[in-house]
Parts: structure tokens; C-alpha cells; sequence
């Protein structure tokens, strides 16, 4: 008998948006989530979950690395004095490689630098905002 399918990953990071604002939850805003909620109800959803750190760069570093941004260097979001995540720091796309899967990253990273070399098959940086994209 082969082993069990791995199931798929799907790692959405969304800014700005709190636990609060999805219809699948408590909804304090009224707003219609159905793509979300669709998500909530067939996935995992963390509803008491707390976070490395208040703003984006270095939250998103922490869950990429596995490490307090302060260790990785991305105390910051990027710029005046904060550099790009190192390439020398082992990322979930090279643990998720490891386990054999493939890796995609699509969207904003907030990480800076190549998202190739942070060990993603396929990436591309979508960000309508002032981050740097390979």
C-alpha cells in the first residue's frame, strides 16, 4: 500500500487585518468574507495566535526563519536601518523542500532580496507597494 498523499499547503499572510474581521469568526465589522470564510471552515485557523512582532518585516521574517527578528537581523521593516532577510538563514521554503515539496511564494514578501534564494521553486513578488521585487 503507497504512503499517504502529504497534503497541501496553502500559508496565506494578509496585512493589517485582524482576527475580528472575518464573517467565519466574530465579524465585528460586518463585512462579507466568503472567500475566507470558505477557507476558515475547510482549513486551519488560528484563533489565539500571537505574533513575533507589530509590524510586517520582521513578523513575516520570524515565520519564514523560525526565529525572533532580532536573531535574524530584521528588527525593522526594510530601509533606513533595516537590510534585506540573509540568505545564510534556513527559510520554510528550505524545510518544505526537504519534505519534498514544492515550493511557490506569490505576492509581497516584505523580506527583500531574491525570493529565489530564500529557497522558493517559483516566486514572484506582487506588492503594490515601494517593497523590492527580483
Amino acid at each position: 500500500m503507497p504512503p499517504p498523499a502529504r497534503p497541501n499547503i496553502l500559508l496565506i499572510l494578509t496585512d493589517q487585518q485582524r482576527f475580528d474581521t472575518l464573517a467565519a469568526h466574530v465579524n465585528s465589522f460586518g463585512a462579507a468574507t466568503p472567500g475566507m470564510d470558505s477557507l476558515v471552515r475547510r482549513g486551519v485557523s488560528f484563533e489565539n495566535a500571537f505574533c513575533t512582532a507589530p509590524i510586517c518585516a520582521p513578523a513575516r521574517a520570524a515565520i519564514f526563519t523560525g526565529h525572533y527578528p532580532g536573531r535574524v537581523g530584521m528588527h525593522a521593516n526594510l530601509g533606513n536601518p533595516c537590510p534585506p532577510l540573509g540568505y545564510r538563514h534556513l527559510t520554510l521554503g528550505h524545510r518544505l523542500q526537504a519534505a519534498g515539496y514544492q515550493t511557490v511564494y506569490l505576492g509581497k514578501s516584505h523580506l527583500g532580496g531574491n525570493l529565489l534564494e530564500y529557497v522558493f521553486e517559483i516566486a514572484c513578488e506582487d506588492s503594490h507597494d515601494a517593497s523590492p521585487a527580483p
